[in-house]
């Protein structure tokens, strides 16, 4: 495809993504996300205000969205992801905009799991094992399975990520057993629409990160993650492939599993301004044995953070900021690769394989959750005929 037609004429995303073996296709040809976080916040928030996050995707919004979109063709991206999305908002109206105009969407779901306040400590005696059925909220998941329902149907939702930025000390590993993977599935199964990938984003923490894909990618097809997603700040500036330590997590994620997997976030802001040298690195065949692109972080600056590629101003204004242009640049060398440019390693069979789940130590510092995950807290018959109830009949397949 030729640059000018890449840029002019995007393909609508009409044609669902699915997995095959280790890796994302679209209409049989592999799909490699170039995406952004899309978090819009108001403007005044404070960096580590959640309620400040607002919802991207209702109807209101979807002005502002039009307004973005022309600039997510600019930079040459294919995807979002979005996450603070409410059950009880419509969403149909922006997602149907997005598919036009070929745009994918990574949701984030489950992402009010809380770990319980427990000491990170090696004292003698100290022990991390605790009951995780009381954090298998209800409402939680009521809540989380009727937003699925509702976006589920739209063939440009790339897949539901489970948000694992609870397991994010030695100490409360043992939540990954409350992530809702099984009954995600298990919902979409029982839906009898379309099986979007549900898959798990875990938190840059280098010594519990091999274990968390180990646990994650384990197990039986129906309740192990069907995608990988970390995120990944280790590389700065002008660093490179061996540098930032990704030549080590490519090697360690690839021998541990053969699970599809994309950066959920990365992109650090260290150095600036930012030259998105680990873009080319990302969509080349150091990385694409193992991931298949990610999303740089972010669209929207807030906080003055300088993360954002566009400032909102008061009027509602986007106005580019410098990392906009490089990352503009950075995407159009991407764009107009050929594909053995990008890839060459052959794919690896998920489908099959089972692994083993990393083993649990409790009175240490390592992984401390189980594969006996707590029980569904509920009636599936009475959820699914609640949900029924209330589900927009334009969307139901």
């Amino acid at each position: 495809m030729s640059e000018l037609l890449y840029y002019l004429t995007p393909t609508p995303a009409s044609v669902p993504i699915v997995t095959r073996g280790n890796a994302f296709y679209r209409d049989g040809e592999r799909f490699f996300v170039k995406g952004i976080s899309y978090i819009p916040r108001r403007p005044d928030a404070e960096r580590f205000d959640r309620a400040a996050t607002l919802d991207p995707l209702t109807s209101d919004r979807v002005e502002g969205l039009e307004q973005d979109i022309a600039r997510l063709h600019e930079l040459g991206l294919n995807s979002i992801s979005v996450q603070n999305l409410d059950p009880s908002k419509d969403h149909a109206k922006a997602l149907r905009l997005l598919e036009k105009e070929g745009i994918y969407v990574v949701v984030t779901i489950c992402d009010t799991i809380e770990a319980p306040h427990l000491r990170s400590t090696t004292l003698p005696g100290y022990n991390n094992d605790f009951d995780t059925t009381p954090h298998y909220s209800r409402h939680m998941i009521r809540k989380t399975l009727a937003l699925v329902d509702q976006l589920a149907a739209h063939p440009n939702i790339l897949g539901f990520t489970v948000s694992g930025d609870s397991v994010n000390t030695p100490s409360v590993t043992k939540i990954a057993e409350v992530a809702c993977i099984r009954d995600i599935k298990h919902f979409l199964h029982l839906r009898r629409g379309r099986r979007v990938p549900v898959g798990v984003s875990a938190p840059d923490r280098l010594t519990l990160r091999l274990a968390h894909l180990q646990y994650f990618a384990a197990g039986e097809p129906s309740e192990r993650a069907d995608y990988f997603a970390p995120a990944c700040w280790s590389w700065a500036g002008q660093s490179s492939f061996q540098v930032s330590g990704w030549k080590h997590m490519v090697e360690a994620f690839g021998r541990a599993s053969p699970i599809p997997m994309f950066l959920n976030g990365y992109g650090t802001n260290l150095v600036k301004p930012r030259g998105w040298s680990e873009v080319l690195c990302l969509h080349s065949p150091d990385m694409t044995g193992v991931f298949s692109g990610g999303f740089t972080y972010t669209f929207f600056d807030y906080a003055k953070t300088g993360y954002g590629v566009l400032a909102l101003g008061e009027d509602g204004q986007r106005v580019k900021q410098q990392d906009f242009y490089s990352l503009e640049k950075t995407f159009r060398a991407v764009n107009v690769r050929l594909p053995e440019e990008v890839a060459t390693a052959e794919g690896r069979d998920y489908e099959v394989w089972k692994g083993q789940f990393p083993p649990q130590q409790h009175n240490h510092t390592t992984w401390s959750a189980t594969s006996e995950l707590p029980p569904f807290p509920g009636d599936w018959t009475e959820v699914l005929q609640d949900l029924t109830d209330r589900r927009d009949p334009e969307i139901v397949t």
